[in-house]
């Protein structure tokens, strides 16, 4: 139940961005031994105490770490932009009004349309994937494309969500949520 630290951050030194999960690892902090009312733990190096926390970036950020050259490899770049996507949708699921790509920045669309590039057609979890940043994109009839044929059980559910989401002309996010069949 602990929150997951950023996958990257930006270095308060040299202000250049790193996997998190890549960084050297000099110790740990013992989260039971908590500080108090402004109170270090105790056997914590006093350098440590004063380190400023990893933070994940925000879109412009993640497009900042793409154009950077962060990503080692394909997967490290489809994971950076699948965040950057992420980051942009964000203000939607706190309750703002969706705002379609077509109205968002070139980076925003240009991010998308490059994602979806990187996406298998092998892979279920990766073609669901690019049918949504296609679907996003407002290229729906790509995106049933994209989910005509199988999908393993237990991704069927959401490639039949994101097919009528597609047949219906919808770009906006929308929470997966799966239906269950009623019980008899």
């Amino acid at each position: 139940m602990l929150p997951r630290p950023p996958l990257i951050s930006r270095c308060h030194g040299c202000g250049r961005f790193f996997w998190v999960g890549r960084a050297e690892h000099v110790g740990d902090l013992d989260p039971s031994a908590g500080a108090t009312q402004g109170r270090q733990r105790p056997g914590t190096p006093s350098e440590w105490q004063a380190a400023p926390q990893v933070q994940a970036p925000d879109e412009a950020g993640w497009f900042e770490a793409i154009a950077d050259g962060l990503a080692q490899d394909r997967d490290d770049e489809r994971e950076l932009r699948v965040q950057a996507w992420w980051a942009g949708n964000e203000p939607h699921r706190r309750g703002v009004p969706w705002k379609p790509f077509s109205q968002r920045s070139q980076a925003a669309s240009d991010n998308l349309r490059a994602l979806q590039a990187l996406c298998s057609p092998e892979e279920p979890t990766e073609r669901l994937l690019k049918a949504e940043a296609l679907r996003e994109l407002e290229r729906y009839e790509e995106a049933r494309a994209v989910l005509a044929g199988e999908f393993p059980e237990k991704l069927r559910w959401v490639a039949e969500l994101l097919r009528e989401l597609a047949q219906q002309g919808v770009a906006e996010v929308r929470r997966l949520e799966r239906k269950e069949p009623p019980v008899h």
